[in-house]
């Protein structure tokens, strides 16, 4: 199950998760569970995340969608493929309907998590105007062992402005 929650802490997907085919999304859970059968909770615009009141906040961590393996090319400009681009749509609309719709996207510069983007936004109409971020280093951490929580927290840390991102979307690649 998906919970919105201050940005304090992290978010820790288990190794199924982190393995699995289709994309995943990823806040706080207790259980692995791919994206085709995650439950979203809706968005609560006037709950509180935390003691102080502070409007709750919500973190999205999810692996580009099923990528193509086209021989000869580097694995920066693999592509998605037929099935990712339904993945990437069948996620869009689970998080349109919960209303988790980003102000802020984190991306790795992958031609396959721009795709996923790409497709996405046919969903999410408001995906084409957010404010998005695509990192090179998102792409090139995400095969350090050990690396890539920290440096998403990072770059997160660059880019968020509390008092304007209140649902952050990470875009990235497995083992990350």
């Amino acid at each position: 199950m998906l919970t919105g929650k201050p940005w304090t802490g992290s978010a820790v997907a288990s190794r199924s998760q982190r393995l699995a085919q289709t994309p995943s999304v990823h806040v706080r859970t207790k259980h692995a569970a791919k994206a085709s059968s995650a439950t979203i909770q809706p968005a609560n615009p006037g709950t509180t995340g935390s003691k102080e009141g502070a409007p709750t906040r919500k973190l999205i961590v999810l692996r580009h969608a099923d990528s193509a393996f086209p021989q000869g090319t580097r694995d920066h400009e693999r592509p998605i493929s037929a099935e990712g681009k339904l993945q990437a749509i069948s996620i869009a609309h689970e998080l349109k309907k919960a209303g988790w719709e980003p102000d802020l996207v984190l991306a790795s510069n992958s031609k396959r998590t721009k795709q996923t983007l790409h497709e996405m936004s046919k969903v999410m109409e408001s995906l084409e105007d957010v404010d998005t971020h695509l990192m090179g280093s998102l792409y090139t951490v995400a095969a350090l062992d050990g690396q890539t929580r920290q440096h998403m927290q990072e770059c997160m840390k660059e880019v968020v402005h509390d008092k304007s991102h209140f649902c952050v979307m990470l875009v990235g690649h497995n083992k990350g």
